[in-house]
């Protein structure tokens, strides 16, 4: 089972702390955070007060910076979904760096074997985390989806 952390916030300042349990203390975090979000596999989303999203660390340190207009939590395998500006969806892995050059219309479903987007012509695709295949997805029949052909990328 993982470590759990927990994030405060002061109700007269509205200053957000970082409670680790297992270290028995209170780290402050920064106090231009506006919102924080829950710790998953080490990090934590955070949004800043320019109204952009990063990740904070176990530690309290800015690990990614506030690039993107919303983020989600990373998986057990390392990836999270971000939206870099409306409408423009990307994954991203621990360090920051980019999963896939590809760009989505939005993402549906990250998992730890598989991610479900749609693409910006609005088809819905399921990529296995091996990043060597991807498939077009229909919810009505989850497991009788057909990969895609390299003219269909």
């Amino acid at each position: 089972m993982g470590k759990y952390y927990f994030i405060l916030q002061n109700k007269r300042n509205g200053q957000f702390a970082l409670f680790d349990p297992y270290a028995g203390g209170i780290v402050l975090l920064d106090k231009a955070f506006e919102e924080v979000s829950f710790f998953c596999n080490g990090y934590c989303p955070f949004r800043s007060r320019e109204n952009r999203w990063g990740y904070i660390n176990t530690k309290g340190e800015i690990c990614i910076p506030d690039l993107y207009l919303f983020a989600l939590n990373f998986n057990d395998i390392g990836i999270a979904p971000v939206e870099m500006e409306e409408g423009e969806w990307k994954i991203i892995r621990k360090d920051g760096s980019d999963y896939s050059e590809k760009t989505y219309r939005m993402v549906l479903d990250v998992d730890d074997e598989y991610i479900i987007c749609e693409d910006h012509e609005g088809n819905r695709i399921k990529i296995d985390l091996d990043g060597e295949h991807e498939y077009s997805y229909s919810e009505t029949d989850e497991d009788d989806y057909s990969e895609l052909d390299e003219d269909d990328e």
